[in-house]
């Protein structure tokens, strides 16, 4: 499996394991500088004209004939820095639902983008899983003796910028939401179930919303107070396009949160924007499963079973965490979303005797 982090593996439960995210070597470090170059842009034309400029060499289009050979542990190295560059040029798509370059992308980049993407088992690989649970996932842990930071980062100084703060905040949301479809596997290996595990995989679920939506509101004081350089607002609001009046940005559902709302029974089917853009041919295939587990879990769900009260009580913590998560990524953009939100949200002051 080769799309970043879906789910937590768990023995027998067909969820594939973890992506290390190793530096590029050879020719491909390459990536690096032009990632560098955009993030010092001005301005998402001056990054879109630096990615023609370098995409009209020698050296990027080797790169393109050289992506099929690719070593597997470089496949999401090299995806995550081009989904860097194309969202701090303001691309929302770089390949059309034909396959060709959207508008304003150059030909060779679009040619790179599709190889990468056929080589990760999906034709629109996202940015979102990419730069946050690839990019995110285990920072800071000491891994082998050496410490390891993020491969991409908007900050140009000590202090994080929004939407580093923003990546990070979401790569550990995934982790939660991760666990919680690891809890809930083995419902779909059993042939009857126990008494009382339904009951246990729901609770968890609450729980575990609980600690995102505590995550969740810290980082929205932190990412309020924050700033951010423009290329970083320019990559946020690519990261945002498309959105709904409310909800999660299609580009933030990562596979972790599509599996959760998979088996809590509430997922939206195969082929909607969201699922389309971020999973492989093997993700789908698990989704389906989890979409078994997800079947029996509603089936024991119903009144008088507490499993009934426990389903609505996860899929309503599941919603308030989507709404703060939604908020967050308001806030990267414009950090008076935030302000406005903790006005709106503020216990009104009674009045005194008298006061109009």
């Amino acid at each position: 499996m080769t799309n970043p982090s879906p789910f937590r593996s768990v023995p027998g439960s067909g969820a594939p394991r973890p992506v290390a995210v190793r530096p590029l070597t050879g020719s491909w470090r390459s990536l690096d500088w032009y990632v560098q170059e955009t993030m010092a842009a001005r301005g998402r034309g001056e990054a879109q004209a630096i990615v023609g400029e370098r995409w009209r060499g020698p050296d990027t289009s080797a790169l393109t004939e050289r992506a099929a050979r690719l070593a597997r542990d470089q496949v999401e190295p090299v995806a995550l820095r081009l989904a860097a560059i194309s969202v701090n040029c303001g691309w929302s798509e770089v390949l059309t639902d034909t396959r060709s370059a959207a508008p304003g992308v150059p030909d060779s980049f679009a040619r790179l983008w599709a190889v990468v993407a056929q080589r990760l088992g999906t034709v629109r690989f996202g940015a979102a899983p990419l730069l946050a649970v690839t990019n995110h996932s285990g920072a800071g842990l000491a891994v082998g003796g050496t410490r390891r930071e993020p491969a991409v980062i908007w900050s140009d100084s000590t202090s994080p910028s929004r939407i580093d703060l923003f990546l990070a905040a979401l790569a550990r949301v995934d982790a939660l939401n991760a666990s919680s479809v690891a809890t809930a596997c083995p419902l779909g290996h059993v042939a009857t179930l126990r008494r009382g595990s339904v009951l246990g995989v729901l609770n968890h679920v609450r729980r575990a919303q609980e600690y995102v939506q505590d995550l969740l509101a810290r980082a929205l004081e932190t990412v309020a107070r924050t700033p951010c350089a423009a290329v970083g607002v320019i990559a946020a609001r690519t990261l945002v396009a498309d959105a709904a009046a409310s909800g999660v940005p299609p580009r933030l559902v990562t596979p972790a949160a599509q599996g959760l709302e998979a088996v809590l029974g509430v997922r939206s089917p195969i082929g909607v924007p969201p699922a389309r853009r971020h999973l492989g041919h093997q993700q789908v295939r698990e989704l389906v499963m989890l979409d078994r587990v997800g079947e029996r879990v509603r089936a024991a769900a119903v009144w008088p079973a507490p499993e009934a009260d426990a389903h609505i009580k996860a899929v309503v913590a599941v919603r308030r965490s989507n709404a703060l998560l939604r908020l967050l990524a308001d806030t990267v953009v414009d950090p008076r979303a935030a302000r406005e939100f903790t006005r709106a949200s503020r216990p009104s002051r009674p009045r005194a005797d008298g006061e109009a």
